[in-house]
């Protein structure tokens, strides 16, 4: 087995041990152990190379690291050469309305400097991502949301440098295993934690608002193999009511949309979702290893991916190959894993959903809801549950939670509805939940704007008000509402102007024609004066003195 260091081949090493296991979608990776005696032990470190026989008889590489000495040996973990994709990252990347065929290329060379690896993928399903600051691997085949797998599907085939997502590995080549044949051990497990027998499901109204179907949620046949039922939220973006595509309305009606979201829900349930994961760790042995069955060498070959059939005792496990441990050395299995490859709901839907978190500017309502927001809520909730408020948290399919505090029992009943969207903003309204997409009326921002859809105040002091129309007999200025007010001035100027009458600026004092006592008033001084006076300025210059000014006489 070969080993290289910085890009040279050292030569051939001799392990006591070399076992490879891998993972559908999962992990890729070798362990090894030499002895120190070994003339090339001095080159199992970090960063070096070793190069070894799969089990579909490739040479694959693995990169080393976590080396470990013991008196007589070495030992060190290894990566898959793939590996190195995960030292590398995507800064800022989109991919819009793109099949996965055309995206799995460009993804694989969209990182900062890695051009080695290059691949294909079958996967012809449109969808859209951006990838900001993740790994290339983690873009690949990462948990979140936003990764390859998880928009398009896919299962990662691995060869090298060599790096292609195709719909599926493996296939149904007839295999059996059987106990007193080939099969020497198997342990089967059942693991509950992946059931999901309560669908919440939403989709779009002609608003682009999310929409909950009447019943809210649709149950699985299974709902009652849980203590309690297993609750997961899908958000169906593509299904839009009135949305228009490719000349054809396809969900022209509330009625046609919670047809087609029953259908989906219903699906997921067909595919198996409310069943539990089963897995079989099976410890067997090859035919094609012992010499009685040599000559059947060809007919006898699991790779990753496959379907096989195992017979042990009372149980009968029909399932795909999902992992395996491999002895480099022997050429043989040391144990594969039967299970069913359980991708997120995410995946499962990922050819007829689309993603609601890149449209996240038009559809207010699909929005993570950071920490901040959910203390926010939480001290919302103590407040509002004080003063007799009740309280519902909603989540979405994207993993966005929303809390709405209200005046009734059920959020579906109440009038007064109160949502935090985002820190320091707030919203209301007095109409209701309105199916699930209430018209919030009153509120502010977070920088201090408010919004109302109707304003009623005694007194407004304000820069600048941004609004489409004020009513103004709802704003009062003093006894008189604003429309009185100026159709009393309105009345005042047309008087002026005909010439009828004139008016002083504090109407106590009279008319120029006959002003009243307080004008010439004992005590008038020159700030009295000033703050009578329209110009001060210009009468302060016409006047030389005060004298004559206060007879009269100027």
């Amino acid at each position: 087995m070969l080993i290289s260091t910085g890009g040279t081949i050292r030569g051939n090493i001799e392990p006591i041990s070399a076992v490879i296991r891998q993972e559908i979608n999962g992990e890729y990776s070798c362990n090894i152990e030499i002895a120190l005696s070994d003339p090339l032990a001095e080159y199992l470190d970090i960063d070096a190379i070793v190069y070894l026989t799969d089990a579909n008889g490739t040479v694959q590489q693995f990169r080393l690291e976590r080396p470990e000495r013991t008196l007589e040996t070495l030992t060190a973990f290894g990566w898959h050469i793939t590996q190195d994709l995960a030292h590398d990252v995507i800064i800022n990347r989109a991919w819009i309305d793109r099949p996965g065929s055309a995206v799995l290329p460009e993804m694989l060379q969209a990182g900062i400097s890695e051009r080695r690896f290059t691949g294909m993928s079958d996967i012809e399903t449109i969808n859209s991502l951006r990838i900001v600051r993740l790994s290339v691997l983690k873009a690949l085949i990462g948990d979140q949301d936003n990764s390859f797998i998880n928009r398009f599907g896919g299962e990662i085939e691995r060869d090298n440098f060599t790096v292609n997502m195709k719909s599926r590995l493996g296939a149904d080549r007839g295999y059996r295993i059987a106990y007193k044949k080939n099969l020497t051990g198997i342990e089967i497990t059942e693991d509950a934690s992946t059931i999901i027998n309560r669908i919440v499901p939403t989709f779009l109204n002609a608003s682009d608002a999310a929409v909950l179907l009447p019943e809210g949620y649709i149950d699985s046949v299974r709902i009652g193999d849980t203590a309690v039922p297993h609750v997961q939220t899908i958000h169906y973006g593509d299904i839009k009511v009135g949305e228009e595509v490719d000349g054809v309305v396809l969900y022209p009606t509330l009625a046609s949309a919670y047809e087609e979201i029953r259908s989906r829900v219903i699906s997921l349930y067909d595919a198996g979702i409310d069943r539990p994961a089963i897995t079989a760790n099976i410890k067997f042995v090859q035919l094609r290893n012992t010499l009685e069955y040599a000559d059947y060498e060809a007919l006898e070959t699991v790779l990753l991916g496959d379907t096989i059939r195992a017979d042990y005792e009372d149980y009968t496990v029909i399932n795909r190959v999902v992992a395996y441990e491999w002895d480099a050395i022997l050429k043989r299995y040391e144990r594969i894993t039967l299970g069913t490859v359980r991708p997120s709901v995410d995946a499962i839907t990922a050819a007829i959903s689309t993603q609601v978190l890149d449209a996240v500017d038009t559809v207010v309502r699909e929005r993570l809801v950071s920490s901040i927001i959910s203390e926010m809520v939480k001290l919302n909730e103590h407040i509002n549950g004080s003063m007799g408020y009740y309280s519902t948290t909603i989540t979405y399919a994207d993993g966005s939670r929303y809390t709405y505090l209200h005046d009734e029992e059920n959020l579906e009943d109440s009038l007064y509805i109160s949502y935090v969207p985002e820190p320091g903003s707030y919203v209301w309204t007095n109409t209701g939940w309105n199916d699930g997409v209430p018209a919030w009326h009153y509120g502010y921002t977070q920088d201090g704007n408010a919004v109302f859809r109707l304003l009623s105040t005694v007194g407004i002091n304000a820069d600048w008000i941004v609004s489409g129309s004020i009513d103004t007999d709802v704003i009062y200025v003093g006894s008189q509402t604003l429309t009185e007010a100026l159709a009393y001035m309105q009345s005042q100027i047309s008087t002026l102007e005909s010439g009828t009458s004139n008016l002083l600026m504090n109407s106590n004092f009279g008319t120029y024609e006959n002003p009243s006592d307080e004008w010439w008033a004992d005590g008038l001084t020159w700030q009295m004066l000033e703050a009578r006076s329209v110009n001060w300025y210009t009468l302060e210059a016409s006047i030389t003195d005060w004298d004559n000014f206060e007879s009269g006489d100027w």
